[in-house]
């Protein structure tokens, strides 16, 4: 009944015409030995249409020792700096446990605090380490600075600062419940201690402390658990099924940085450990400073060891949120709101004497939304244009606000929208930026591929306007090819960005460089029977029946391993930049595609780069 019922839409739909219907059935596991399936209904080459099959049969086989310098050249600085990262960690970790555990000025510690505190000292110092520097990835500006000072291969490992900034966070969480665990049996042994007749002498918990009064009536006590519940926070309002429709609860709690902080400095002050050491002949516990003198030992407090770690880190993050500060006081004044399908916004923003490279993003701050959310936006403007633009997908309360502010109405789909808000009165927007991002590096390369999933294609129509018009003023480029994909479920999401395509597809024939840009459209989301009787109808036509380009549209999801095969067979000797914004599953298999097959033997090496915010 179900293709009885597909047949009989065909024939309609090709009735009184002459053209052949080609109709494939894929029956069992032939989908799977087929590879990803992707349909073309028209005609067209590019590199996500190649040969059919699975690709993996036509590859050249590689030994393992040739493998693994692949991914040491696409992959070798993060894998360097993450292995540096964490021999530092465990080093340090085993270097203060054994300090605490077998040097005798903690005899008396380790008497009265039991076996917990090498644990809870060795985690303490990891924590002092991470919690200095977890600061430093979030500072866009020297990030961008450093950045931008050098074209060294070893720079792009800047562009993974939140997933460092992630990794030293899960760092923290693991060594804070050691610490926290380890110190819950410390202070049960103390409390036991406390009840023998009479107590042993100790340290700078009193004697008549029980177990509850030591956990929150010492500075060491209330402020760990200060620093437990902001850590919690800031932690779950980060889960991304939390932080993307609740922006503004991930923002709020993380400003709980400064509690944070503050509790951490106070939390060694109490001195709750202590060293010991017999004092030297001829020498008193005043002379020595000593906190305590009991059975011939002068025992000496750490005092706050915290500050000493963060005072550096801080001073540069304390210089970082001055100058944005000030960034926030400067109005960039709003030329131009345009409203686009998809609930997509378009603002144009006058330049305010700064320059920007391709791809790089901003963050942009509504007073009249709130007085402190910055969220983060692409620029989807080149350098070479006169004003910048960012493209907004409204998910979320900030942006749904924020395009009420602007007059716009997604229920109102008429197009002389745009021309009416110019002339309204916008609110005041303040820009802080540009910061750097992988796509600076695109001109960098031969070949580059950039793959955008929805939304994620504004970076790319940054770089391709500004392809655009550096081959217009100097065709004389190091970038000989472009590959372009973009995979959207909705077909109107293609409409605000055909315009710009089709420029291009234009421009390039007409410089004779028609084979510069390959453009590869994938759409994913269903469609009804007329849609498809419409598309094999305008088969034979010169552009796409979605799109209008000459590049005809891709149905389906994108076959990887055949256009990655396809790629190192057409880029030999070649480093090949592959750029991607997007969903993090489609990054994993782009970044996995790439160490496949890269390979030193035919010199193609796929570096793989991805957006982060």
């Amino acid at each position: 009944r179900h293709f009885e019922s597909r047949y009989q839409a065909l024939d309609r739909a090709h009735t009184q015409t002459t053209q052949f219907v080609c109709v494939c059935v894929c029956v069992g596991d032939c989908w799977a030995k087929g590879g990803q399936p992707t349909t073309n209904m028209g005609k067209g080459g590019g590199s996500g249409r190649g040969r059919g099959g699975n690709a993996d049969d036509d590859a050249e086989p590689t030994t393992l020792s040739e493998e693994l310098k692949a991914i040491w050249v696409t992959d070798g600085p993060r894998y360097l700096i993450s292995f540096t990262w964490f021999v530092v960690n465990v080093a340090l970790f085993f270097a203060t446990y054994i300090t605490f555990d077998g040097h005798e000025e903690y005899e008396i510690a380790r008497e009265k605090l039991g076996e917990g505190l090498p644990l809870a000292r060795a985690s303490a110092k990891v924590l002092n380490l991470n919690c200095s520097i977890i600061l430093i990835p979030v500072c866009r500006n020297l990030i961008s600075l450093v950045r931008g000072s050098s074209k060294n291969r070893f720079m792009r490992i800047l562009d993974k600062n939140i997933t460092f900034h992630k990794a030293i966070a899960w760092t923290m969480l693991i060594s804070a419940t050691i610490h926290t665990v380890s110190h819950l049996f410390n202070v049960k042994n103390i409390g036991e201690s406390n009840r023998q007749n009479p107590p042993p002498v100790y340290t700078g918990v009193p004697t008549d402390y029980t177990e509850a009064r030591i956990a929150m009536g010492t500075v060491a006590g209330f402020t760990g658990h200060v620093v437990c519940v902001c850590m919690f926070l800031m932690f779950t309002s980060s889960i991304e099924s939390i932080r993307r429709p609740f922006f503004e609860v991930f923002w709020y709690t993380h400003h709980l940085f400064i509690v944070f902080f503050a509790c951490l400095v106070a939390h060694g002050t109490g001195n709750l450990v202590r060293k010991d050491q017999v004092l030297p002949a001829g020498t008193t516990a005043e002379s020595e400073g000593c906190i305590e003198y009991t059975a011939g030992r002068c025992l000496y407090g750490h005092g706050g060891q915290f500050w000493k770690w963060l005072i550096g880190p801080f001073a540069i993050y304390v210089g970082e949120r001055i100058l944005r500060f000030y960034r926030s006081m400067q109005s960039s004044p709003v030329t131009k709101v345009v409203q686009h399908p998809s609930d997509v916004i378009e603002l144009q923003i006058k330049k305010a004497g700064w320059h920007a490279e391709p791809g790089q993003y901003v963050f942009i701050h509504c007073p009249a939304i709130s007085q402190f959310e910055w969220h983060p936006f692409t620029l989807s403007s080149s350098p070479e244009e006169e004003f910048l633009s960012v493209h907004i997908r409204c998910v979320g309360d900030w942006t749904y606000k924020l395009a009420d502010k602007l007059g716009i109405n997604f229920k109102n789909a008429d197009s002389s929208q745009a021309d009416l808000l110019d002339s309204r009165t916008l609110p005041r927007i303040a820009v802080d930026g540009p910061f750097g991002t992988p796509t600076e590096d695109a001109f960098n390369y031969e070949a580059v591929v950039c793959v955008g999933g929805g939304i994620g294609v504004t970076p790319f129509a940054s770089v391709l306007k500004s392809i655009w018009y550096q081959t217009q003023a100097s065709p004389q480029l190091k970038l000989r090819k472009v590959y372009f994909f973009w995979i959207c479920r909705d077909r109107t999401a293609f409409e605000w960005f055909k315009d710009l395509l089709e420029a291009l597809e234009e421009q390039m024939e007409e410089s004779g460089r028609h084979g510069f840009l390959d453009i590869n459209i994938y759409l994913t989301g269903a469609m009804d029977k007329d849609d498809v009787a419409n598309i094999m109808l305008a088969e034979e036509d010169e552009t796409d029946a979605i799109t209008g380009l000459r590049s005809k549209t891709n149905y389906g999801r994108p076959n990887w391993n055949n256009i990655f095969t396809n790629l190192a067979r057409d880029n030999p000797d070649t480093k090949v930049g592959v750029f991607f914004c997007g969903p993090a599953i489609l990054s994993k298999t782009l970044h996995k595609m790439c160490n496949k097959y890269s390979s030193v033997r035919s010199g193609t090496i796929f570096e793989y780069s991805k957006e982060n915010f």
